[in-house]
């Protein structure tokens, strides 16, 4: 069985196709790079995936179950697919340990300090985001993201704000993460 599957996606804005009829699917522990250059509805594509937006036609399934079909719309917060895009998305009232657990109803303190070692942000644990600069913000969405232990995890540019050395870094040990 696949982990994800999506039959023949498609979706419009105001009237205007943006995906058309988009059709694949992944095996758990595939790592898929989707690529075009800019505005061709990759965000979008990932917005659908996790439930953010509503297609216009196809069928999105998985582990075997629905996400969405004509009859049936799975909430986000439901899907257990974890999400990191470019821009900020982390709760500004809350600190980074706050921004971290608020992904997990049971706690595992053991991978939350991991997580914090891994993108080097222990010593930031009880920070704001408007403490912090755009590459460290980044890193706790991506710490977030991981420790939601999520079925899949989508993202779009998230290494964006980070300089060239720990981008390399990150891109190496995220894939060990991922493989665990």
């Amino acid at each position: 069985m696949n982990l994800l599957e999506v039959k023949n996606l498609s979706f419009k804005y105001n009237e205007n196709l943006i995906l058309k009829d988009i059709s694949f699917s992944i095996d758990s522990g595939e790592i898929v790079v989707f690529l075009g250059r800019s505005g061709v509805g990759k965000t979008t594509f990932l917005k659908l995936l996790a439930g953010l937006e509503h297609p216009t036609t196809g069928t999105i399934k998985k582990n075997g179950d629905y996400l969405n079909n004509k009859h049936t719309f799975v909430s986000p917060h439901l899907r257990n697919i974890g999400v990191v895009f470019q821009e900020d998305s982390l709760f500004h009232h809350l600190t980074v340990e706050e921004n971290i657990k608020i992904a997990r109803k049971k706690q595992d303190l053991k991978a939350l300090e991991d997580l914090l070692e891994l993108f080097q942000i222990e010593s930031m644990r009880y920070r704001y985001p408007n403490e912090m600069s755009g590459g460290q913000k980044q890193r706790v969405a991506l710490a977030r993201a991981l420790y939601q232990k999520p079925h899949l995890i989508l993202f779009d540019e998230p290494f964006s704000a980070l300089d060239a050395n720990l981008r390399l870094f990150l891109r190496q040990r995220i894939k060990i993460w991922l493989k665990k």
